[in-house]
């Protein structure tokens, strides 16, 4: 019987639209847009591992692009941006499903990331919330799988994890749970029906 759902944040339940971001972000600050990628990219890793502290993050921008940036303003300069695109759909399925099952989240992610979704209305869904920053791990590492079922304090048999990259669902059938591979919301439906019927 399966008892708990864990959900991966982006591109299944908040679509990025990566192309636009590296795009407009660089224009915005006025910088090289493939050494903004390169730089941006390499540091947001090491944010989301919980290996550097957003300031810091925002330090190696700025020392690196020639910039003079505050947390604030690269929020700011996010949100101008609008690369981000709630999957409504699953909303609504996440609710549905939350009258029969715990319902978590686990992803890659950093702390302003985090942040931005204890703000929204979205963040009630979830039973627990575990990220990547939070325990130095990232998926497809099964040792951050197993933290999370010990979490919800069922067993791994009990668990169906869904997550857009292959690889991460591979490393959760590692750590002994079901896994589903996002594609698109019709599929993640039928995928869900036959594992809980």
């Amino acid at each position: 019987m399966i008892k708990v759902i864990i959900f991966d944040w982006g591109n299944v339940i908040e679509f990025f639209d990566d192309k636009l971001f590296y795009s407009k972000m660089p224009r915005l600050l006025k910088v090289n847009k493939d050494l903004f990628k390169k730089i941006e990219f390499e540091n947001r890793i090491k944010l989301e591992q919980g290996k550097i502290s957003t300031q810091e993050f925002i330090n190696k921008l700025n020392n690196k692009l020639e910039l003079k940036l505050t947390i604030k303003q690269y929020g700011e300069y996010i949100h101008k941006i609008g690369f981000t695109k709630i999957n409504l759909e699953i909303i609504k399925l996440i609710k549905e499903l939350k009258k029969s099952y715990q319902i978590y989240l686990l992803s890659n992610n950093s702390k302003p990331s985090h942040d931005e979704i204890i703000k929204s209305k979205y963040h009630n869904l979830f039973n627990k919330m575990l990220f990547s920053y939070q325990v130095k791990l990232q998926k497809p590492d099964p040792k951050i799988f197993k933290k999370i079922i010990k979490n919800t304090g069922f067993t791994a048999e009990e668990c169906i994890f869904i997550d857009d990259l292959e690889k991460n669902c591979e490393g959760a059938s590692k750590a002994g749970m079901y896994s589903i591979v996002f594609y698109n919301n019709n599929q993640l439906k039928n995928n869900l029906k036959k594992l809980l019927s």
